[in-house]
């Protein structure tokens, strides 16, 4: 992850991996100053991506908790595969949290003929091993109604700059979290 305000200078997940991952910072652009972009790749573990579809006991996710999913790092085909996961586990909830809401916006709102949901079924078609032709039962194509999609806003600042584009998204429900606080935060106006 990098941090990208004020609310990312005492982050929890950065606390953990200098501990127990990879023992680097999370500050913009270090990598790329320090000549060592190279070290970092994104990738997906399969069985842990595909867990919540062997889960029957309904659960509440917290997904990309220890990162941003919406991160300028994650590509698009990486989100499409973690979608298609929620979409097929209707009886989970997944909240998915970001600091980067104006991404979330433009990739929910993707649509380039194929659109958004194309890609997410390929994925799913994929993960559920659904031969083409064959039916998925990949519920809605639009907004999940067990994804939920939230902002972190530390201050008024943050709220007025982030607020408006998870209301934007398309999101079957959506929330936000308030930490840390760092400063006043009046909602009355949203």
């Amino acid at each position: 992850c990098e941090h990208v305000s004020e609310g990312c200078t005492n982050c929890y997940a950065e606390s953990i991996n200098r501990r127990l991952g990879t023992g680097r910072d999370f500050k913009p652009g270090h990598l790329v100053r320090e000549g060592r972009a190279g070290d970092v790749s994104v990738f997906l573990d399969e069985e842990m991506l595909t867990q919540p579809l062997r889960w029957r006991r309904p659960r509440m996710i917290f997904v990309c908790s220890m990162t941003d999913l919406f991160g300028s790092w994650v590509p698009d085909d990486v989100i499409d595969q973690v979608f298609a996961v929620m979409a097929l586990a209707p009886q989970h909830t997944f909240q998915v949290l970001t600091k980067r809401p104006e991404r979330a916006r433009a990739y929910l709102s993707h649509d380039d003929g194929f659109g958004r949901w194309g890609y997410i079924e390929h994925h799913a078609r994929h993960l559920a091993k659904v031969p083409t032709g064959k039916t998925l039962a990949v519920y809605g194509e639009g907004n999940l109604p067990n994804v939920w999609l939230g902002t972190s806003v530390e201050d008024q600042a943050t709220a007025d700059e982030r607020i408006p584009h998870l209301l934007a998204a398309p999101a079957a429900v959506r929330f936000l979290s308030a930490e840390p606080l760092l400063g006043p935060l009046d909602l009355t106006r949203w």
